[in-house]
């Protein structure tokens, strides 16, 4: 299964560091897991969708996501139509 960068956009800071420290409880690869301001960025696997979408309707949280291959810049993904976009709450 291949792997994807993950952008997350949470309502305020304090639910971003809520998420990073779920996602970081997963048994799940993942690489590059940080928390900045409102957003959660990492790599892992397309699965971890299927998570965030627990967690957000669990948490009574809205959450924006971007999903786009690994070992793509973002700019490079949105040019060539390859970012995924999934709002979860």
């Amino acid at each position: 299964m291949a792997n994807f960068n993950f952008g997350i956009d949470c309502p305020n800071e304090e639910s971003a560091e809520k998420l990073r420290e779920f996602i970081e409880s997963l048994d799940f690869f993942q690489d590059e897991l940080d928390a900045d301001e409102e957003r959660v960025s990492l790599i892992s696997k397309q699965g971890l969708l299927e998570e965030l979408k627990k967690y957000a309707s669990e948490n009574s949280m809205e959450l924006s996501i971007e999903v786009w291959p690994e070992g793509m810049e973002w700019d490079d993904a949105e040019d060539s139509g390859d970012i995924e976009l999934f709002n979860f709450n």
